[in-house]
């Protein structure tokens, strides 16, 4: 009589002998998701439905990365304070099994977070049943709880809405963020961008921002000029520009063949931009800011809210492909990195997306 090795019957669907008692838990960061999807969408949906989707193909994931079911699913927010109805919220959340967590955030902004680490941590050390923790997230890193679970050697990763770039952390803790939107079926990640790109933003500059003794040169390079353009669409109503997401929106929008960070070094050289640390938890971080009376930088503005007043219809982008149930197929923490950079390359919005309408600032009132 043949024996199957545990391979064999991983392969044949069968969790292998070592792991058939071993479960997963899901914290939701909650509060944080809800706020950044309802920005994104801006009312066109309920963000109370992609976080639904979201679970349901994270614990099929789970399910299929290393067979383990889902033994609890934990969400965190002060529900009270979420646009829509905050007990609508949380009986949608019983009803798929997940349990939500009340942190008021008038007592402390980041309760819900803290609350979140502190369950997180207290399950660690008292379901020895559980071996994987996934954290779903707007932005948040939550880094040093990632590194607690995986010394107690749990497998842990993070699936976050604005993974942050893997730059901001060291080798051996880049590898672990899983970006959100791949949860989602084709259909909600083309609406979720498009309601994105259709939100109209107001820029709040209050005065224009400029150096002194600053030197200028012109922009020639096409790209590098597109990517003026693309700094004044997406973030145009910032200040200051953290750099982390306009390098994964430029990775987007200019496809695999640009190199955001040489493009960003080629605008500070031309003296277009300029960039500053910030202090930050647990890492510092950088932002971009944006010289106003370079010449390029004033051609921009002109022609973009030039564009915007004119109302003039922009071409609608191509559909993505369809694939509303992504196969993940084996996980394999030492390339997934790697295998998620090509899955974000092949769902990149094309540069001819239309840009969103924008407001001038202290524009005279007709």
């Amino acid at each position: 009589m043949n024996e199957e090795s545990p391979d064999q019957q991983q392969a044949a669907g069968g969790a292998s002998p070592e792991r058939a008692d071993e479960r997963a838990a899901v914290f939701v960061d909650y509060q944080n998701l809800h706020v950044l999807l309802a920005r994104q969408l801006g009312g066109s949906a309920h963000p109370a439905d992609y976080v639904e989707a979201m679970l349901d193909e994270l614990q099929r994931y789970l399910a299929d990365r290393d067979y383990k079911q889902t033994a609890l699913i934990n969400a965190y927010a002060d529900f009270s304070q979420l646009s829509g109805d905050g007990q609508a919220i949380q009986q949608s959340l019983y009803l798929i099994g997940a349990e939500p967590h009340f942190a008021p955030s008038t007592l402390q902004g980041n309760a819900s977070e803290i609350q979140l680490c502190i369950d997180a941590v207290n399950v660690l050390h008292d379901r020895p049943d559980i071996r994987s923790f996934a954290l779903l997230t707007g932005d948040r890193s939550y880094l040093p709880l990632v590194q607690q679970c995986k010394r107690n050697g749990h497998e842990t990763f993070v699936a976050a809405l604005h993974p942050p770039a893997q730059d901001d952390f060291p080798n051996d803790e880049e590898d672990f963020f899983l970006d959100a939107r791949n949860l989602l079926t084709s259909d909600l990640r083309r609406q979720l961008e498009q309601s994105s790109s259709q939100q109209p933003q107001q820029r709040r500059r209050s005065t224009p921002q400029t150096r002194e003794d600053a030197s200028y040169e012109r922009v020639h390079d096409p790209k590098i000029r597109r990517t003026l353009e693309i700094i004044e669409e997406y973030f145009g109503q910032y200040d200051e520009v953290y750099l982390t997401p306009l390098l994964r929106k430029l990775s987007e929008l200019l496809g695999a063949s640009a190199d955001p960070k040489s493009i960003i070094s080629s605008l500070e050289a031309a003296g277009a931009i300029w960039l500053e640390k910030r202090r930050g938890t647990p890492h510092d971080y950088t932002v971009l800011l944006v010289d106003e009376e370079h010449p390029d930088v004033e051609e921009v503005h002109a022609e973009f809210y030039d564009t915007s007043a004119s109302g003039d219809d922009a071409p609608t982008p191509p559909a993505d492909q369809e694939d509303d149930n992504p196969s993940y197929g084996d996980f394999n923490e030492s390339n997934y990195a790697a295998e998620l950079d090509r899955y974000e390359d092949d769902e990149a919005v094309p540069s001819s997306v239309p840009r969103s309408p924008q407001e001038k600032p202290d524009a005279p009132s007709s």
